[in-house]
């Protein structure tokens, strides 16, 4: 999905529940990047600094 506003909360959650998804119950360990043009929006950073599960990248920096 692809948008001009910098990328929040809501699509992590999207994220998650997608892995908790019977077909990805063999993996025990689940990590999350997401990749945004935008930025992110300060939520999902803190988010993201609190859950070490979930990368932020933005252009070619990683964000957290």
């Amino acid at each position: 999905m692809w948008s001009g506003k910098p990328v929040g909360t809501d699509i992590f959650e999207t994220l998650r529940e997608k892995a908790n998804l019977p077909q990805w119950d063999n993996f025990k360990k689940k990590e999350y990047a997401i990749f945004s043009r935008s930025g992110f929006t300060k939520a999902v950073i803190e988010e993201a600094k609190s859950d070490r599960s979930l990368i932020l990248v933005s252009g070619d920096k990683r964000i957290v």
